[in-house]
């Protein structure tokens, strides 16, 4: 018998109670006991049962989190990005189909794909014809990767503009894809080829045809590039880039049979002795690039220099080529944008759309002649509707040396534009291009063209 049950007799007795009544009170409380007891045990149950299922479910929320965390590494973090297994690169792919469809109205272009503003034909009957291409289609691939000396980036995109020999249009429609951009960074250092930095990519207009306004700076080249903000709005940006002179051999002869001694060529594709004894090896230096980008809420200014060094043809003498351009892309009023561009230099003209051959000439003892021009490009573009733009640009080429009555003297286009993105990532273009050319003899001729494209991007 416990101590409990012979305290319940005890006071039993004191107080009177028979002994086998106070054995049936002993049991009473015994059972009360075991009820008490039996209780106290379920409820103890039931704690460990809530606290078991409280730390299975924080153990599930834990696991989840991790899940989630993975899973975000896993794709990268941003959209359209993932992380290659086994390491911590970041890549993403990105790009898009375009169709053109293309009629020339009036104007011999001498350009299917392209409206080339120098290869409209002075004097020449107008050619109509209508072309359809997917050239501008392109493909490119993104990394970066984390690294003691900041993001380690790569950048590579390729379309089908080169150079290689066409399939047939009666059968396969086939073109050479080419390398747009191979370009790889290092923290502020950057080496492969990309954009010029003589190009104001930030104020570039946009058109529907690919060569776009006549007179702004383009090419992408093989470079050394260096970015350095020095404060949160302003970035210097210099560069070593590939040199090519692109020029005229005066006395080559008439080697095209157009009455014209001034015969354009590309020492990078001459042979030795061609064009009245030319050979390659004017490209003694690399050109030199720096510009400035400044930044605000008002949108963009970016200002940059070239200079370039050529070499004399055999025992002729070498000179120098410089441009410089400044270029603005600024918000005017609600939904609209400005973008102009300004560029003067000697011996800039590869560095211009429809430069080509207009860096100088080669005279007759092998010295170089560099050829002024200035170029102009602006361009309005207003939002017309949260899904409907439009632009007007303006291109213009001036030529300041001519040395044959058929040489460019005045190039200038006109790009009317309307872009309709219903859904994300379509894009419906439509249109309208003029362009002229006049010669230093004063004759002139014009072109107009009408195209339409669709762009899916993915």
């Amino acid at each position: 018998m416990t101590k409990s049950y012979s305290a319940a007799i005890a006071i039993a007795l004191a107080l009177g109670t028979s002994p086998a009544a106070a054995q049936t009170e002993i049991e009473l409380l015994r059972q009360q006991l075991r009820a008490m007891e039996q209780r106290l045990a379920e409820l103890e149950a039931q704690q460990n049962a809530t606290q078991d299922q409280v730390e299975e479910t924080a153990a599930q929320a834990e696991e989840s989190a991790r899940t989630i965390e993975t899973e975000v590494v896993k794709s990268g973090g941003t959209l359209g990005t993932f992380i290659l297994p086994g390491t911590d690169t970041r890549i993403s792919f990105g790009g898009y189909v375009k169709g053109d469809f293309i009629y020339d109205v009036t104007g011999d272009i001498g350009s299917d794909d392209l409206f080339v503003a120098s290869s409209i034909g002075v004097g020449v009957p107008d050619d109509n014809r209508f072309t359809a291409h997917a050239r501008q289609s392109r493909f490119n691939v993104r990394t970066t990767t984390p690294s003691a000396l900041g993001p380690v980036k790569t950048f590579f995109e390729g379309d089908f503009f080169g150079f290689g020999a066409p399939g047939t249009e009666v059968f396969t429609n086939s073109f050479s894809f080419r390398i747009r951009h191979l370009y790889g960074e290092v923290g502020p250092v950057g080496a492969g080829q990309f954009w010029t930095n003589f190009m104001p990519i930030e104020a570039y207009p946009r058109t529907v045809d690919f060569q776009g306004a006549s007179g702004i700076p383009f090419i992408r080249q093989g470079q050394l590039r260096l970015t350095q903000p020095l404060t949160e709005k302003f970035t210097v940006i210099a560069s070593l880039e590939n040199s090519e002179f692109s020029g005229r051999a005066v006395d080559a002869g008439d080697v095209d049979g157009d009455g014209d001694v001034t015969e354009l060529f590309s020492f990078g594709d001459t042979a030795p002795g061609a064009l009245g004894g030319l050979d390659v090896g004017l490209d003694v230096a690399p050109d030199a690039v720096l510009a400035g980008v400044y930044r605000g809420d008002f949108g963009l200014l970016r200002g940059s220099v070239v200079g370039r060094r050529f070499g004399g043809q055999g025992s002729g003498d070498g000179t120098f080529g410089w441009g410089v351009n400044a270029a603005a892309n600024v918000n005017l009023w609600e939904g609209a944008k400005g973008l102009a561009s300004i560029t003067y230099g000697d011996g800039v003209g590869r560095y211009l759309i429809d430069g080509a051959g207009l860096d100088g000439v080669v005279l007759a003892n092998g010295d170089i002649e560099t050829i002024n021009a200035l170029g102009a490009t602006v361009q309005l573009q207003q939002q017309l509707t949260e899904d409907l733009t439009g632009a007007v640009a303006y291109g213009r080429y001036d030529v300041f040396e001519a040395f044959g009555p058929g040489d460019i003297d005045t190039l200038q286009t006109v790009h009317g534009s309307l872009f309709w993105s219903p859904v994300d990532r379509v894009t419906f273009g439509a249109e309208v291009i003029w362009g002229q050319r006049e010669n230093a003899n004063d004759a002139s001729d014009s072109a107009f063209r009408v195209q339409s494209s669709l762009q899916v991007n993915f």
